[in-house]
C-alpha cells in the first residue's frame, strides 16, 4: 500500500493530495492515536523498523511481527521473538490493525537498539522488550501509557533509557534493570512521537504540539522550550552545539543546543520533514515528503544543492565517503554526487516503499522494505548483494 502522505507528481494532483493529508493528519492528531478500527488483513499492523547489525548478527523485525536475529553472511536465523502473552502487537500507528488476528505480534516503527548485550525494542502497544541479544531471555518487560512510535534512546555514558509516549509523557529508565528513574514521567501538553537524542545528560525531543524540548535527565527540568508552527515528529540531531530539526509546517531549524535560540530557517520545501537529518563535512542532508533532498550549509543554512526523488522519503540519508545515499517511498533507493546532488548510479528498484531507516556495516547498506523483504547492496555503487523475504 502506497505511504499515506505519499504526493501526486503533476501539480494538480499534489495539492489535492497534500490537502488530503493535512485532513488525514489532522483527523489523527485529533482523535489520538488510540484511533481503532478492524478492517481486515488488508489494514493489518505493519512495523516500519529498521534492522541493525550488532556483532556480527544483523536484528530485522519481520513482516508478521517477530524480531529476528540472523547472520548476515550465511542469511540462516538464530533465533526469533515474538510476545507469548498477546499484548504485544496491537493496532498499527494509523488505527487499521486488527488484533483479533495478530495479537501476539510486535508492531515496532522505531529501530531496536542494542546497549551492554541487550536488545531493547519500544512496541507500539507501549510495552519495551529488554532481550539478550545472544539467546532472547527476556529480563524484563517495561509498559509505559499510550503508544510508541519512536524509536528509544540510551545514554552510553549513564545507561538511562529515554522514550516518549503518545500521551504526552516523557520516561526514563535504568537500562539494566527497566526501573524507572524519577517518581513519575514528564508530562507535556502533546504527543511524542519524535525518537528522543541523548546529548551531556540533556534530552532533546520533539512533540506534535509544535515544540522542541530540551530536558535535564538528572532533574527532570525543562532547560527550555521552543514552539514552531509544525509538529516535530523527526529525530533532531545534535551537532557542534547546535540542534537541527524540521517540522511538519515545511520548514528546518537551527537551533542554539544551550538556549534554544533560533540560528537559521529554512522554508523552500513544500511539505513536511519527517525524519532525522545528517551531517557531513559542514552540510546538512534532510529529506522531505515533498520527495527533496535538501542539501543545507549548518552554518548558515544556504541551500547547497536540491534533487527529487519520485516518492516521499522518510527514512534517515546516509553520506558514506562522496556519496549521498537515500530511499523513499516510491521503492528506489538513489546515490548521488555529495558535491552537486547528481545521481552516480541508477536507482536501485527495490519493489515496495522503503520508510524504515538503513543501516551501514562496513561496506554493505541495508534496507528493509514494507513488504517485508531485506536488501544488502554495495555502499559504493548500490549493486545488489542479496536479498531476503520475511514472512
Amino acid at each position: 500500500m502506497k505511504f499515506l502522505f505519499s504526493l501526486s507528481r503533476t501539480k494538480k494532483q499534489m495539492i489535492n493530495w497534500r490537502y488530503l493529508a493535512v485532513g488525514l493528519i489532522l483527523i489523527i492528531l485529533l482523535c489520538g492515536t488510540s484511533l481503532t478500527g478492524c478492517v481486515g488483513d488488508r489494514f493489518a499492523a505493519k512495523s516500519w523498523s529498521g534492522p541493525i547489525v550488532v556483532n556480527n548478527t544483523l536484528f530485522v523485525c519481520s513482516k508478521q511481527g517477530k524480531l529476528v536475529a540472523m547472520d548476515p553472511d550465511t542469511r540462516n536465523q538464530i533465533w526469533s521473538f515474538s510476545p507469548e502473552d498477546g499484548s504485544g502487537g496491537g493496532s498499527s500507528l494509523f488505527g487499521f490493525g486488527c488484533q483479533g488476528s495478530s495479537s501476539s505480534a510486535l508492531t515496532i516503527y522505531g529501530t531496536p537498539k542494542v546497549f551492554n548485550g541487550l536488545i531493547y525494542l519500544g512496541a507500539y502497544s507501549g510495552k519495551i522488550y529488554a532481550l539478550d541479544a545472544a539467546n532472547r531471555q527476556n529480563p524484563w518487560t517495561y509498559s509505559v501509557d499510550g503508544n510508541i512510535i519512536g524509536s528509544l534512546a540510551i545514554s552510553e555514558d549513564s545507561g538511562t533509557m529515554v522514550v516518549g509516549s503518545s500521551n504526552g509523557k516523557l520516561y526514563a529508565l535504568d537500562a539494566e534493570k527497566g526501573a524507572l528513574l524519577w517518581n513519575e514521567p514528564l508530562e507535556i501538553e502533546g504527543e511524542i512521537w519524535s525518537t528522543p537524542v541523548i546529548v551531556n545528560g540533556t534530552a532533546y525531543f520533539g512533540s506534535l504540539n509544535h515544540k522542541l524540548y530540551a530536558v535535564d535527565l538528572e532533574t527532570k527540568t525543562i532547560k527550555w522550550e521552543k514552539e514552531f508552527k509544525g509538529a516535530i515528529a523527526s529525530t533532531p540531531l545534535i551537532k557542534g552545539g547546535m540542534v537541527y530539526t524540521g517540522t511538519f509546517g515545511s520548514n528546518f531549524y537551527a537551533l542554539d543546543a544551550a538556549t534554544g535560540d533560533i540560528k537559521w530557517q529554512f522554508s523552500e520545501a513544500s511539505n513536511w520533514f519527517w525524519t532525522k537529518p545528517t551531517f557531513h563535512e559542514g552540510i546538512i542532508y534532510a529529506g522531505s515528503l515533498d520527495h527533496g533532498i535538501y542539501a543545507l550549509d549548518a552554518s548558515t543554512g544556504q541551500k547547497k544543492w536540491v534533487q527529487q526523488t519520485d516518492g516521499a522519503i522518510r527514512a534517515a540519508i546516509v553520506v558514506i565517503e562522496d556519496t549521498v545515499i537515500v530511499a523513499s517511498e516510491d521503492g528506489k533507493v538513489y546515490g548521488l554526487n555529495v558535491e552537486s546532488g547528481r545521481e552516480k548510479w541508477a536507482p536501485r528498484d527495490l519493489e515496495a516503499s522503503i520508510l524504515a531507516h538503513p543501516w551501514v556495516e562496513d561496506s554493505t547498506i541495508y534496507f528493509f522494505n514494507q513488504d517485508g523483504t531485506l536488501y544488502a547492496l554495495d555502499a559504493k555503487d548500490g549493486h545488489q548483494l542479496w536479498e531476503k523475504a520475511f514472512e
